[in-house]
């Protein structure tokens, strides 16, 4: 026994759409790892710069060597400003994302319940038409041996 069709469809709409939404969510979660990794490696270069300016023997660069260099960490700090823009924007639709898939999934459990009732109601349908052709057959039974001629 099948529901009807018209409810399976929804329910299998409603299915492709949670997993669509969990497919973002997991394209998402690495690209949020990726941003997270490119943040461990701008601020290891950054600290590698920092403590080879400071460090003592490398006063003797020149002046446009030490130039350069600065120019190189404040590059590197608004790489380090976007990838933590990215992070953070990231996060915010990861977060609308699963707000999202909570209402896809809350869809899909409505339609595979309506699924079910289509089909509990078809059952008891069955059922009962069984239960009236049983009624008729006795019936007839019945009134077959209790019919004037029948011994």
């Amino acid at each position: 026994m099948q529901a009807r069709q018209c409810w399976t469809v929804l329910a299998r709409k409603a299915d492709d759409q949670c997993e669509r939404i969990q497919q973002q969510l997991a394209n998402m979660q690495q690209r949020l790892e990726g941003l997270q990794a490119n943040e461990r490696r701008l601020r290891q270069l950054y600290a590698e710069y920092h403590q080879r300016m400071t460090s003592p023997g490398t006063h003797s660069q020149g002046m446009q060597d030490t130039i350069h260099q600065r120019q190189f960490m404040q590059q590197i700090s608004a790489l380090l400003d976007k990838v933590m823009q990215d992070q953070t924007i990231t996060q915010k639709a990861m977060a609308q994302t699963r707000l999202q898939l909570t209402a896809a999934q809350q869809e899909k459990m409505k339609m595979q319940s309506l699924v079910e009732q289509d089909l509990h109601r078809q059952r008891t349908l069955e059922k009962l038409k069984d239960q009236r052709a049983m009624d008729e057959l006795a019936l007839r039974q019945f009134h077959l041996r209790h019919q004037p001629g029948h011994a």
